[in-house]
């Protein structure tokens, strides 16, 4: 079927900016919602840049069961002994 991985291949995994959906990231104080600042989120979905739109990549994350939509420049990821 289309679009799916070939039995015994391993699954295809898309990557944005070096980040995967499940990676965690801490909100940083460029976000324009300041109660998220700190805040720790999960990437939920992440959508490609469309320059010919006018429009950045977009991550969304799940920020205490909220989904948020952000800019990368928005949070950074967590370092692996923070996880």
């Amino acid at each position: 079927m289309p679009g799916q991985d070939s039995p015994g291949e391993p699954p295809t995994t898309f990557t944005l900016d070096g980040l995967n959906a499940g990676d965690l990231v801490r909100v940083n104080d460029r976000c324009p919602h300041p109660e998220c600042h700190g805040e720790i989120g999960i990437i939920d979905l992440m959508f490609l840049a469309r320059p010919e739109c006018g429009a950045p990549a977009e991550f969304v994350l799940d920020i205490r069961g909220f989904f948020t939509p952000l800019e990368r420049e928005h949070f950074d990821p967590l370092p692996p002994d923070d996880q």
